[in-house]
């Protein structure tokens, strides 16, 4: 059970220093929202 208490102070730690890096936010929301949808509009059958 350690090492589920590990892995969850590993993502709490890793989500506090996201919320820190402003531009790496919006590059992660940008590469899951925008670019997914321009090339999935982009590209011709």
């Amino acid at each position: 059970m350690k090492y589920l208490y590990n892995i969850y102070r590993l993502g709490i730690k890793e989500l506090r220093s996201l919320w820190h890096d402003k531009v790496m936010v919006v590059l992660i929301i940008y590469s899951f929202s925008f670019a997914i949808y321009i090339g999935a509009t982009a590209t011709s059958t």
